[in-house]
């Protein structure tokens, strides 16, 4: 039987890919921190090994023995107290990496298009350039990937790196939760009207892409992951409060103020030494304000795959989990 590891298993992401993998007969063992919440990966039965991505020997432990290690563990947000982008997201990768070489495991390395900069042109492949913005997620992410990429070419990784852009469905924190809950709080505005396409994907076709990278890409390579349709962040948010029955956004940005106000808030926010987040950060404006509607042609052709969950037919399943939580 295949033992595969997970890490970040009790998250988003990481949690619907361990359902995915047991479902599947796959052994799974899922590297968590000691508070993290595990309901999901108990009911899957996934072995839980507690540990943390900054620590190079739990990580190591946890991956002892695997067959395959999906690195899906990271801090996903637009802000992170200082010098935990690369404690966790790139010193955590190359923990990671270090332990799936020792234990002579395939690794399937979770990215983000965010580390092509937000180039604000839609339809890009994978040939485009990462380009670091100093925001500490992008940046991290950037590191993370060098670092896989590195060990692929100088060490005989077995490794391959999906990109995923705006990941939506049952259980998101961010995209759904959070939102829903500014959205209600009145603390979410379109900037340019909502008219920047968001580079949607339902998480089940997410991990469709991410099992079928680890099956069957070679070593080396790289894909995008969106739901291949030029989505608006509009078409998100009124489909959002549609299903949630949160309040409907009524206010508006100016793409170009809104990024003054963003480097306003930032500068105060560090002057502060603010942990949480500002009101509204440069990479958060990216996110909706740039186009992110990147290229999924190399995984159809490569891969076989197809995203199959329009964003209507995702938000109703948002809707339908949202009703039962």
């Amino acid at each position: 039987m295949t033992t595969a590891v997970v890490t970040g298993g009790s998250g988003f992401i990481g949690g619907h890919l361990v359902e995915a993998l047991t479902a599947r007969g796959v052994q799974v063992r899922a590297l968590v921190r000691p508070t993290s919440r595990t309901d999901v990966l108990a009911a899957a039965g996934a072995e839980l090994v507690h540990g943390d991505l900054a620590d190079a020997a739990s990580v190591a432990a946890a991956v002892a023995g695997a067959d395959v290690v999906y690195h899906c563990g990271a801090i996903v947000s637009d802000w992170a107290a200082p010098g935990m982008f690369d404690v966790v997201n790139a010193s955590g990768t190359r923990n990671v990496v270090d332990a799936a070489l020792a234990a002579g495991a395939r690794l399937l390395h979770v990215s983000s298009t965010d580390v092509y900069g937000f180039p604000d042109e839609g339809g890009l492949d994978e040939t485009t350039p990462r380009t670091r913005r100093g925001w500490g997620y992008v940046d991290a992410k950037i590191s993370g990937e060098e670092a896989v990429l590195a060990a692929v070419a100088e060490r005989g990784l077995d490794a391959v790196i999906v990109r995923p852009a705006s990941v939506y469905g049952p259980r998101c924190p961010y995209f759904v939760e959070g939102c829903a809950e500014l959205m209600n709080a009145g603390q979410l505005s379109y900037i340019g009207g909502g008219a920047a396409t968001g580079g949607f994907i339902y998480v089940a076709d997410l991990v469709r892409l991410i099992m079928a990278a680890a099956d069957r890409a070679k070593a080396g390579e790289v894909f995008n992951g969106t739901g291949g349709r030029p989505e608006t962040w509009r078409e998100y948010f009124e489909g959002l409060a549609r299903v949630t029955g949160a309040t409907p956004i009524s206010t508006d940005l100016d793409k170009q103020e809104a990024f003054a106000l963003a480097e306003k808030y930032e500068e105060e926010a560090l002057a502060r030494g603010d942990v949480d987040a500002p009101e509204l950060t440069r990479h958060a404006w990216a996110m909706y304000a740039t186009d992110q509607h990147f290229s999924v042609a190399k995984a159809r052709e490569v891969l076989g795959w197809e995203p199959t969950t329009t964003l209507g037919e995702g938000l109703e399943k948002v809707g339908a989990w949202w009703a039962d939580r």
